[in-house]
């Protein structure tokens, strides 16, 4: 392996896309329970409508070109409404419950989400075209890497500094504390 240096760049650059990727999911999910509190064990049901919408949305519209970006739009949308959904019908009556009785109706939807997928698209495997631009690879000199592969990194990195400054401004801080207070049904204090 350190004999060939450009495996080795090759298998950091993998690892650096693939620690990102998995730093924005932990990312998202340390935001809804910090926020929300809610122990949410059905983020993998609807990350994975999302991606049958999308695929849904480029084969709709046909092929490539802008067809990714509007499948993510879709994805998106639906996935936007279908989580305030069942955020409103039927997670703000479990707030003030145990967690393990929170953890249980969010397996029991990645149940539910899992099956209507099967009904819905069935138990095939399933391809979304890359985006135009990312299709390509990338020289660094070394290697030719995948341009897609470093999509999720500016992101990633961007994350950090963001919070950063939402939660030094003080209007930052209410409003990543406003949701919690929201749901627990008691009005704001003046001193925010």
């Amino acid at each position: 392996m350190f004999a060939n240096p450009a495996f080795l760049f090759t298998q950091v650059l993998n690892a650096f896309s693939l620690g990102m990727n998995l730093f924005l999911i932990a990312v998202g999910r340390t935001l809804i329970f910090g926020v929300l509190r809610i122990v949410n064990f059905a983020h993998g049901a609807f990350f994975m409508l999302g991606a049958y919408i999308c695929y849904s949305t480029v084969q709709w519209v046909g092929g490539r070109g802008v067809a990714f970006w509007l499948g993510v739009a879709a994805a998106g949308a639906v996935l936007a409404l279908l989580a305030w959904v069942v955020e409103r019908g039927l997670l703000r009556r479990l707030y003030d419950r145990d967690p393990l009785t929170q953890l249980l109706f969010t397996f029991a939807l990645v149940l539910i989400l899992g099956d209507a997928a099967k009904m819905g698209w069935g138990t095939e495997q399933y391809s979304v075209p890359y985006p135009a631009g990312l299709d390509r690879a990338v020289d660094l000199g070394l290697v030719f890497y995948r341009a897609i592969y470093s999509f999720s990194a500016p992101p990633a990195l961007w994350w950090p500094w963001g919070c950063g400054l939402c939660w030094r401004a003080r209007a930052g801080a209410a409003s990543c504390a406003l949701p919690l207070r929201i749901a627990r049904c008691s009005p704001p204090s003046a001193s925010m």
